[in-house]
């Protein structure tokens, strides 16, 4: 038996359900709060709308990487390397950040899930960014001179 943080009441870690045999659903958590679980229900909505974003946004992201603008990190992010001028320099600016606000929101969610470190989670990320990216997209990749650095080329 365990007590819940929130509430203090008696709880059995192998089932997830309160001790006096009760049937709660068990929560992201897994110590069956109903407030608990709501929560995990508006969080999942919350990933659920980033997820639409992101396919929404999909499309635009490639055109760009294909004009060259953006390049993929070591991180699972993106990187504005050439901004162009005026108002399109700022759109883009501004699709970029919102794209990487919404990637780091998924890896972040991601970690959390699996219970891993967020950094295993960028790696694979980029790993899977990198298998994805077409021949000529810039791509971060490490840098043989300098141990634990990366440098920018473009994927052949």
């Amino acid at each position: 038996m365990a007590q819940c943080r929130s509430h203090a009441t008696a709880f059995d870690l192998a089932t997830g359900f309160f001790a006096a045999g009760a049937t709660a659903v068990l929560c992201a958590g897994g110590c069956g709060e109903p407030e608990a679980a709501a929560a995990a229900d508006k969080e999942a909505e919350a990933i659920e709308e980033v997820q639409k974003r992101k396919y929404n946004r999909a499309s635009e992201i490639q055109e760009l990487k294909n004009q060259r603008y953006l390049a993929e990190t070591h991180r699972g992010l993106l990187l504005l390397r050439n901004p162009p001028a005026g108002t399109y320099g700022a759109y883009v600016k501004k699709v970029t950040d919102e794209e990487n606000t919404d990637r780091m929101k998924l890896m972040t969610s991601d970690a959390a899930k699996a219970r891993e470190e967020l950094q295993k989670v960028m790696s694979e990320r980029y790993a899977a960014n990198l298998k994805s990216a077409h021949a000529g997209e810039w791509i971060e990749v490490a840098d043989p001179a300098k141990p634990q650095s990366y440098k920018l080329e473009q994927k052949r």
